[in-house]
């Protein structure tokens, strides 16, 4: 009975220092695991939402954030697990919605002003939008618009907050009544494109490019040495379809006045300068209305006369010039 007794003693003795073993290992790996991840000295007491470190203080927290570029924020966005969702979160997802709910009537009052000030698909709605949005134009704009179309230019802004709008610089100058216009350049087929500041009255289009490349980027190389004989100005026809634009040719010896004159723009003339080998990827819109029958139209172009089915509904109006016979 004693040997029984001494046994039973002995075995559990070591039953009772194997749990304090694996208490005291379980309770150091705990201080550890919460040990303040930036100092690595205290134990931590706050997690941060978006990366999930832990910090002691909020010199450490400060810190982290310094050192990571962590906004302490959670990604609301981002997918969360059911497992780890807790009220906070829940809280936190509630005001999202909130915030989304608050901006969407901003938003809808944005893409109606942007509608408005967008290219129609015909000049008359154009016109009417043109008309409808003027009046929210600023002193400057306005003054331009009206001048432009003294010259027989449809000049189309858009919305301020787009940046096409945003670096605009071309302005009319009353006592010299001239218009300074900002020109966008593009040299094809590198797309390759700059700007600069033209006046209307400037004759000869093709040299002040060709002057602007020899001062600014005559050390590009995918800029042409010349333009002179070998390349030709185009500018797009507005309105025109994006699959299939046209295009109006200019001629190299005019200004700026006369080459946009009849023409639709869209805050500023962009030119593209093409070499010969590549005309054929710019067609230009040579159609001319000539005579409206019942249900045909008669069009004139380099080829002859051609006769076209067509719906009850007048035709839009749009850049083509008209010749009646």
């Amino acid at each position: 009975m004693t040997n029984k007794a001494a046994t039973l003693y002995m075995t559990t003795k070591t039953m009772s220092e194997k749990n304090d073993n694996t208490e005291s290992e379980n309770n150091k790996s705990s201080s550890v695991r919460l040990r303040c991840m930036e100092c690595k000295e205290k134990i931590s007491l706050y997690q941060c939402p978006g990366c999930q470190i832990r910090t002691c203080s909020l010199q450490c927290c400060q810190a982290h954030k310094k050192r990571t570029g962590c906004t302490g924020k959670r990604n609301r966005s981002e997918y969360l697990p059911l497992c780890r969702m807790n009220d906070n979160t829940l809280q936190s997802d509630y005001f999202f919605i909130e915030e989304v709910l608050e901006i969407m009537p901003r938003a809808s009052k944005i893409s109606k002003l942007a509608e408005e000030n967008s290219i129609s698909t015909s000049t008359s709605t154009s016109s009417i939008n043109n008309n409808r949005s003027t009046a929210s134009l600023n002193k400057k704009a306005r003054r331009l618009v009206n001048q432009a179309k003294n010259r027989g230019i449809t000049l189309q802004v858009m919305p301020s907050f787009l940046e096409r709008h945003k670096n605009n610089t071309s302005w009319y100058c009353g006592p010299k009544d001239n218009i300074t216009w900002k020109v966008e350049i593009i040299i094809m087929p590198t797309k390759n494109f700059f700007s600069f500041q033209l006046s209307e009255k400037e004759e000869n289009i093709l040299d002040c490019i060709s002057k602007h490349i020899g001062e600014f980027h005559r050390d590009d190389s995918d800029m042409p040495t010349t333009l002179l004989g070998s390349y030709q100005l185009f500018t797009k026809r507005l309105p025109s379809s994006a699959k299939d634009p046209k295009y109006v040719q200019i001629e190299n010896n005019i200004c700026l006045k006369k080459a946009l004159n009849g023409l639709t723009i869209i805050e500023h003339p962009t030119i593209y300068c093409v070499p010969n080998e590549n005309l054929k990827d710019f067609p230009i819109g040579t159609e001319k209305i000539t005579e409206k029958t019942d249900n045909i139209i008669t069009t004139c172009t380099e080829q002859g006369s051609i006769e076209i089915p067509t719906t009850t509904e007048p035709p839009a109006e749009s850049n083509h010039n008209i010749c009646l016979d």
